[in-house]
């Protein structure tokens, strides 16, 4: 359920969701250890069966914008609140932390130019309340994930447009306590030229360079859920990513 009425130059959203698991469809079921990882369960739990669940999800939303002359601004927020689940086939379900999130943004524009910025914080959401969880089919302890984060990250861009032409680069950098104050975090550099030659016709390309690390103890504990003789979880990593692409509207 969503609604999202708009005046004087607020925008205010809410959302509803009774339960985010997808039992019933066995190839998407996050609570009784379906095959896929989902959007949004990346990151926290190595194993594509079942997922932290949440019931009762409610997400709040607000945007203000305001021009003035050649300056405009543009402020947003937003919340999401849900009780969060573990399903276990021998104990059944488990409390697990609430789901407790917000992101604030804005983006400021003069003329030709944006700059903008943004944070986010997941709190505590979807971490086991007890040390020493167990999970996944080969009943792996979880160790002292819980009293560590679901991740927090910030970042800032700007952008300029030259007539047909607007470039754009931004940073992010996103951070996580994986238990007993042990560090992850990724960086991610972007650039960006889109070209419209064409009214309705664009055309963008897009250069990114990503780079995490990892700490030992989380690393141990994606190798025992790899299970597989000789083959390891990955500490640090990088790589850099190209896209080119053209969008047509009208």
């Amino acid at each position: 359920v969503y609604y999202s009425p708009e005046l004087m130059g607020w925008t205010f959203g809410v959302a509803y969701t009774p339960s985010t698991a997808h039992k019933g469809d066995g190839t998407l079921d996050n609570q009784t250890a379906g095959k896929a990882k989902l959007p949004g369960n990346r990151g926290l739990y190595d194993h594509t069966g079942n997922q932290p669940f949440d019931l009762r999800n409610v997400s709040i939303g607000l945007t203000y914008r305001k021009e003035m002359g050649k300056w405009n601004i543009t402020l947003s927020g937003a919340g999401i609140t849900a009780k969060s689940y573990f399903y276990n086939s021998t104990t059944g379900r488990v409390p697990f932390q609430n789901t407790k999130a917000y992101q604030l943004g804005f983006v400021l524009g003069y003329g030709d130019f944006r700059f903008g910025g943004g944070y986010l914080d997941n709190g505590k959401s979807h971490l086991p309340r007890t040390a020493g969880f167990t999970y996944g089919p080969n009943n792996i302890n979880l160790g002292s994930m819980n009293n560590g984060n679901a991740g927090h990250a910030w970042n800032a861009g700007a952008g300029y447009t030259m007539g047909a032409y607007q470039v754009a680069a931004a940073y992010q950098r996103t951070n996580r306590n994986t238990g007993d104050f042990q560090k992850a975090h990724s960086d991610f550099y972007s650039a960006t030229l889109d070209v419209t030659p064409l009214t309705g016709l664009k055309i963008y390309t897009e250069v990114d360079y990503i780079r995490s690390r990892s700490n030992d103890a989380a690393v141990k504990r994606e190798t025992a859920f790899i299970n597989s003789p000789g083959v390891s979880g990955v500490k640090d990593n990088s790589g850099l990513i190209g896209i080119v692409g053209t969008k047509v509207s009208f």
